[in-house]
């Protein structure tokens, strides 16, 4: 089982929408089925997962399941096939102790200078994490001389996926009906970015598991 940690001490990056996509392609791909697990107290994935119709991505609860170790090990012994977890915005000590029990910890960030000085922060609890980390470079504009800024900049942390998801009203849009843009608009650019990036994710924690 690959268990996914997506994290940003800053908010407003995407986070949460960048979850419930990856959860929702890990099942289209055929290598769920998929956990989601909302560590934000603004619980705003636990919302959408309500709204939805499919039976998965599957909501776990630690704090009924005996806490976050013990619903990993639950998931795992389920047949659970990866388990992405939404965490707060936050500096604290705490999101370094979940990070550590990531196979990958996925960083979305804007191509925007606020965000690039901020990251520093988000890296510093990776590294006490002693996990690895990819950036995902999210709400990226077209043709945006930030984006390769961005990348130069970001390299300096860590590895950056190849796979840079757009600033589509799509992403957001679908969530608010309890779905994803794979699922109201298969094939489209959007739904194409989310699917290379996941296989990218995966094959990664394939080759350094």
């Amino acid at each position: 089982m690959f268990t996914v940690v997506v994290a940003n001490h800053k908010g407003g990056v995407g986070k949460t929408t960048l979850t419930g996509h990856l959860a929702v392609q890990c099942d289209v791909s055929g290598d769920g089925p998929s956990g989601l697990i909302d560590l934000d107290p603004q619980g705003s994935l636990a919302d959408w997962v309500n709204q939805r119709r499919p039976e998965t991505p599957v909501f776990l609860d630690p704090t009924a399941l005996g806490g976050l170790q013990q619903t990993l090990k639950k998931a795992k012994a389920s047949g659970v096939g990866a388990v992405f977890i939404d965490t707060p915005p936050s500096k604290s000590n705490n999101l370094a102790a979940i990070m550590s029990l990531a196979d990958l910890v996925v960083v979305p960030i804007q191509a925007s200078p606020h965000d690039l000085r901020a990251v520093g922060a988000t890296v510093d609890l990776i590294g006490k994490s002693k996990r690895p980390l990819v950036f995902v470079l999210n709400r990226v504009q077209p043709r945006a001389k930030l984006t390769t800024q961005a990348v130069v900049a970001l390299s300096q942390h860590g590895t950056i996926a190849p796979v840079m998801v757009g600033n589509r009203t799509e992403f957001a849009a679908s969530m608010s009906g309890g779905d994803t843009i794979q699922e109201i608009s298969p094939g489209s650019t959007g739904a194409l970015e989310v699917a290379g990036l996941w296989t990218y994710l995966k094959e990664r924690m394939i080759k350094h598991g």
